[in-house]
């Protein structure tokens, strides 16, 4: 026999043997989706019932924000929904209800104040017919009248028409008393107009005699000032005519035992021309050509020592008369003998001359080298005679006023008016 092993002993296979565990596997699968199926059923459902009520509760509250019909009603109820609002927790939308809960007070404020414009245009309405009557007595002056009508109502704002009846009675007493007013105005200025030509005359008769009398007594003083005006401007000018004819006297002095006491030859005039028509030793010819070379001489002058000097006039007046000895000199010469040269030659000479100096006790000076000293009388005179004409022409004498002091030879010693009693 052969031996029996695992190789030779046929049974079922395992595949067989593990059919019944797949099928059993099968079922419970079956049966656990079936249960996963309805817990999802639940859950959606749970679902669906929590939003639901959600809804009801925002509704509920919003339709609870809407039921207070006036702005009171609303504050009496509004902590109480916004305590409900928190109860919810997140079964409501607090979004919604916050809005409708802040805006619900304005909207039913609003309709509020909406309301009572209403009803006060209806009552103003209603009431139109007595304002009227009242406003028209008012404005006809029956005061009594409008003030029983207003007694017998009640009108809304009935101050203003008690005021207006006021104010009417006090319009109705002003313009009375202004137009009393008026009246006494218009009678007061016809009275007024009736005196104004009478104080009018009364006002020029005061005006007149006032400046009369001002007048006489400022021309008192005018006169007064003026006297002393006069009096103190003849004084000014005595002392100066008196002051300048000094000075001059001294530039008259300053010249005095000069060539020049006497003044320079200023060109021919009465005195030389007499002398030279005088000269019976001149012919007409002559005497024409020495007046032309005179005249030359006083417009021109001489040079002496380079410088240009006018001559003195006694200087030419003496060699003039020198010409002829009908006239006193003592040396005559004729036109013949060569009259002009000869004058014009000792013209030169004279011009030129110099002499020995001397003190004014009339002895000679010495130069520093113990010389004679020399001067020229041309020059010396010519100097001390610019020289007065420098003080005299800043010394003028002006012309004497009345009761003037006069000209040097009469003015003597300065004595002041006396002055009268």
């Amino acid at each position: 026999m052969v031996a029996i092993t695992w190789q030779n002993i046929n049974g079922p296979s395992l595949a067989e043997a593990s059919r019944p565990l797949e099928g059993a596997q099968q079922s419970f699968n079956r049966l656990f989706d079936a249960f996963g199926n309805i817990l999802k059923k639940r859950e959606a459902t749970e679902a669906a019932n929590w939003d639901q009520t959600k809804i009801n509760n925002t509704n509920a509250l919003l339709n609870a924000s809407q039921e207070a019909r006036t702005p009171e009603e609303f504050a009496a109820r509004e902590a109480q929904l916004r305590q409900q609002l928190l109860g919810y927790g997140a079964q409501v939308d607090p979004v919604a209800v916050r809005a409708a809960l802040d805006g619900r007070m304005a909207t039913l404020q609003q309709r509020a104040v909406a309301g009572i414009d209403y009803q006060n245009k209806v009552t103003d309405n209603r009431e139109a017919p007595i304002r009227d009557s009242i406003a028209a007595l008012t404005s006809q002056g029956k005061f009594t009248e409008a003030n029983a009508l207003l007694e017998q109502h009640t009108l809304r704002n009935e101050a203003a028409l008690y005021d207006a009846n006021r104010l009417g009675e006090r319009r109705v007493v002003t313009e009375k008393q202004a137009d009393q007013k008026f009246d006494f105005d218009v009678a007061q200025e016809a009275d007024r107009a009736k005196m104004a030509p009478l104080e009018r005359a009364s006002r020029r008769a005061s005006t007149n005699a006032s400046n009369a009398s001002a007048g006489a007594a400022n021309q008192q003083v005018l006169e007064s000032q003026s006297r002393i005006e006069i009096n103190k401007a003849q004084e000014d000018a005595r002392v100066q005519t008196h002051a300048a004819a000094l000075k001059q006297a001294a530039a008259q002095a300053h010249t005095k035992g000069t060539l020049y006491e006497n003044g320079i030859f200023k060109g021919v005039d009465a005195d030389i021309q007499a002398l030279v028509s005088n000269n019976t030793g001149l012919n007409k010819g002559e005497q024409q050509n020495l007046l032309e070379k005179l005249a030359k001489i006083g417009a021109e002058g001489m040079l002496v020592e380079g410088k240009t000097i006018i001559p003195p006039k006694d200087l030419i007046k003496s060699l003039v008369i020198g010409t002829n000895t009908s006239q006193g000199s003592g040396e005559a010469w004729t036109w013949n003998m060569g009259g002009v040269q000869k004058f014009e030659a000792a013209l030169k000479e004279a011009m030129n001359r110099y002499d020995f100096k001397r003190d004014a006790a009339g002895n000679q000076v010495l130069d520093a080298n113990g010389k004679p000293d020399t001067v020229s009388p041309i020059l010396d005179g010519y100097q001390k005679f610019k020289e007065s004409l420098r003080i005299a022409a800043e010394n003028p004498i002006e012309a004497n006023l009345k009761g003037g002091a006069g000209g040097p030879k009469q003015l003597g010693e300065y004595k002041p008016p006396k002055p009268k009693k």
